[in-house]
């Protein structure tokens, strides 16, 4: 028992020692890698701008899993290391040109690296392999995965104001920011300024002028609110701020490119925003729609129209490199919606692990593998395609609004032409005027 417990002990040790004399050596090597000159701001900026890209691109043959020659590009090296870099991308000494089975550097390229190494050859300590170590802690603490805290409302020194000009939380920040700049606030507006205010902010239109008759002499105590739920409940408020959705989805009816051809039935996603802001649909709902639409157990046109959101950046029609220009769709899709619904950028982690945000490189292509079944539009027409009503009253509200807007569109014309008249039979004929005025 006590011989086998021996060998079993011994076998053991052989191992640490063996582990030992590896780890020393890995210690070892670490201790050798040189320690990275301190850079000048200027200097920073040229290595993330000029010299890591070119790195980054070596590094499928010289990084952390696959270290060719014994060179790794993704993290300090010496000034020997350094001088046979560029011998190799210049083919000296005999030795073949780097990087192999690619193109070959250009001038500038070559250049940057020379300025790199005469300087030299710091890295900085933000480099991707550093980040990488860092990435947990980075998505720990990143402002973009904080909840959102409700503040203290803070109190005002004057009590005056505190008493009389404070009605709601929003008043206290804006009176405390006032009062560290010596400020006080301004007279209360007036009715007449109110309702143009809030009119304008609701729903991008000026009031008409009973409406501001009838809120002016409005003297019930809730005249405000009832203002404001009135102006909510207004189609245009949908109007009005479904445009800042619109442009944080890049939404555009035509491609862009040198024809700038149409997207047909664009303009069904913009009314399903609209629409949406109008129904006060609930936030986490309007943004699976325009993800999943089609996915959903409960899909109906509504849902289906918001997959539109895939399609409304630029497209290139007849692209030199249809490959190219599909990864260029995507990125153009996981862009918007880092941007847009999670407040991220994604796209720097196209080339490099992100030197910002917390996203390697990893993990843009595999949000892109995400998005690699959505339907490439084709000419023609539309990819996929669904009844436009899914039941007969559908159909019938719809064709009733149809008649509607057109009868107040003939009723707006009717009134137009008689302006038109009334200003040529009276004022034209009487100041004999003719040619470019009458036109």
């Amino acid at each position: 028992m006590t011989h086998r417990f021996g060998r079993r002990n011994a076998a053991f040790w052989r191992s640490w020692t063996a582990a030992g004399s590896l780890t020393f050596a890995g210690a070892l090597a670490l201790a050798q890698q040189p320690a990275p000159p301190t850079l000048t701001p200027a200097q920073m900026t040229f290595f993330e701008t000029k010299v890591r890209p070119i790195l980054v691109s070596c590094e499928g043959c010289h990084g952390e899993t696959n270290a060719s020659g014994n060179l790794r590009l993704d993290r300090p090296i010496s000034a020997a290391q350094a001088a046979e870099v560029i011998e190799r991308v210049k083919a000296l000494g005999g030795k073949p040109l780097m990087p192999q089975g690619g193109p070959a550097l250009s001038r500038e390229q070559i250049a940057s690296l020379e300025t790199w190494v005469k300087s030299g050859a710091g890295f900085p300590p933000s480099s991707a392999s550093t980040q990488k170590n860092n990435y947990a802690e980075m998505m720990r603490t990143h402002w973009a995965f904080q909840k959102v805290k409700r503040p203290a409302v803070p109190a005002l020194k004057n009590p005056v104001l505190q008493e009389e000009w404070v009605r709601n939380p929003i008043d206290s920040f804006v009176g405390k920011k006032l009062e560290s700049k010596g400020l006080n606030p301004n007279f209360p507006a007036s009715k007449r300024e109110l309702i143009r205010r809030l009119t304008y902010d609701l729903t991008g239109l000026p009031p008409t002028p009973e409406e501001v008759e009838e809120f002016a002499k409005d003297t019930r105590p809730d005249a405000y609110e009832k203002l404001v739920d009135r102006l909510l409940a207004s189609p245009h408020y949908g109007e009005k701020w479904g445009r800042q959705w619109l442009d944080l989805v890049r939404y555009a009816e035509t491609n862009s490119y040198e024809r700038d051809n149409p997207k047909p039935s664009a303009f069904r996603y913009r009314d399903y925003v609209i629409k949406a802001l109008n129904a006060d649909k609930p936030y986490d709902r309007f943004i699976t729609e325009q993800l999943a639409g089609d996915e959903l157990p409960d899909a109906d046109n509504d849902s289906l129209t918001a997959t539109g959101f895939y399609r409304l950046g630029i497209w290139d029609d007849e692209p030199t490199d249809r490959e190219q220009a599909r990864y260029d769709s995507l990125d153009d899709v996981v862009t918007t919606v880092g941007q847009t619904f999670l407040g991220l950028t994604f796209d720097c982690a196209r080339c490099h692990n992100h030197k910002i945000d917390p996203i390697p490189q990893k993990d843009y292509y595999q949000l892109v593998s995400f998005f690699q079944g959505t339907n490439h539009f084709r000419n023609g027409g539309t990819t996929d395609e669904a009844p436009l009503f899914s039941s007969a009253a559908q159909k019938t509200e719809y064709e009733a609004k149809v008649a509607d807007l057109e009868r107040r569109r003939g009723e707006t014309q009717k009134a137009l032409s008689a302006i038109d008249d009334e200003f040529r039979g009276k004022y034209l004929a009487a100041s004999g005027a003719g040619g470019d005025l009458a036109d």
